[in-house]
């Protein structure tokens, strides 16, 4: 008999957690492990690659998903200081637009259980005074209780006609001597979450 009451108690237990409410959590982006790393290309076929490793920023998963995610466009790092600085310059125009870029995180649905779990993100990025809405996947993995790993698992495209950016683009191709330079950049992230 007392076998059963125990047995009892531990199934009652366990169907009270199953069917509790989520508990909304806030997460903190840890700068440290954090980074966006982008993709253009020069006079045809040349690759350009740097990164911006300075992000930070909260997400809270609730009964709905949202966050923030600031991007310091001065962390900007493409191995090439001048390079650098002229893009800062000519392209982002920090000295007048600012020097931070936010992406409003507005929605995440998940799309796929397992590891990792699979979301599909929607949000609005503000960049250099325009803004833009974009919807691309993201994969979840959960590295401990307290920790996730986001990422991108292809690139996202960033049209710079999306945020006026046409003009820049053109000021940074003379700027810096280019035949060419195509008007999008393709963009991953790789986001390192912390339970706060």
């Amino acid at each position: 008999m007392l076998r059963l009451q125990r047995l009892f108690f531990l199934l009652t237990s366990a169907s009270l957690l199953v069917a509790a409410p989520a508990v909304a959590a806030e997460w903190t982006i840890v700068p440290d492990g954090s980074e966006l790393s982008f993709v253009s290309v020069k006079n045809g076929d040349v690759p350009v690659s740097g990164r911006f490793p300075g992000v930070s920023g909260t997400v809270s998963d609730g009964e709905t998903i949202q966050g923030e995610m600031n991007i310091a466009l001065d962390s900007l790092d493409t191995g090439n200081p001048g390079r650098d600085q002229n893009i800062l310059e000519a392209f982002f125009r920090v000295a007048t637009a600012g020097k931070v870029a936010r992406f409003e995180l507005l929605s995440a649905k998940k799309v796929a259980d397992g590891t990792p779990e699979r979301w599909q993100v929607e949000g609005t990025l503000h960049l250099v005074g325009a803004t833009h809405k974009l919807s691309f996947p993201v994969e979840l993995v959960r590295l401990s209780r307290t920790e996730r790993l986001l990422v991108t698992p292809a690139s996202v495209p960033i049209r710079f006609a999306d945020f006026g950016l046409t003009e820049a683009a053109a000021d940074l191709r003379k700027r810096c001597n280019h035949q060419e330079l195509l008007e999008l950049a393709t963009v991953q992230a790789r986001l390192l979450l912390r339970r706060k």
